[in-house]
């Protein structure tokens, strides 16, 4: 992924103009805003300008004004600080081959890595399958 976690998921989502974002995937919020047409929700053609004029009392201009961005995260970093104790655990190679799930010899030099630009997607590949792995323990031995 792109340096973006949210990257696939955008995509697919804005490919077929499906809005995924926990806010708007309420049923009856958006059976009530499904009835309004789109001079409502976007008036003078001002993409999300019903979604801005309402919460202009709340954000900041600065927020509300500026360009859009991707979800940014330092991939890194974030590994080193918050995932390196759970991976020791759950990446090690004596889990990796009781789970079967992905090759040991392969993780170990994933995680051999020194932090670059040029390894950023390591980092994500590294987060899901410490996730995978994760979510193995948490519902397949439940």
């Amino acid at each position: 992924m792109v340096n973006d976690l949210l990257w696939q998921e955008d995509r697919v989502s804005m490919a077929r103009g499906l809005e995924v974002r926990v806010p708007f995937v309420d049923q009856p919020l958006a059976g009530v805003v499904g009835q309004w047409g789109r001079q409502a929700l976007m008036p003078d053609g001002q993409l999300k300008g019903l979604l801005r004029e309402v919460l202009q009392p709340v954000l900041p201009v600065l927020i509300l004004s500026r360009p859009k961005s991707g979800f940014q995260v330092n991939a890194p970093a974030f590994f080193h600080q918050q995932l390196k104790p759970l991976a020791k655990v759950w990446l090690s190679d004596a889990r990796l081959r009781e789970t079967g799930l992905f090759n040991p010899v392969f993780v170990q030099r994933v995680l051999a890595y020194r932090p670059g630009k040029a390894t950023r997607w390591h980092y994500f590949m590294l987060y899901f399958m410490l996730m995978s792995q994760l979510w193995l323990d948490e519902f397949e031995r439940a």
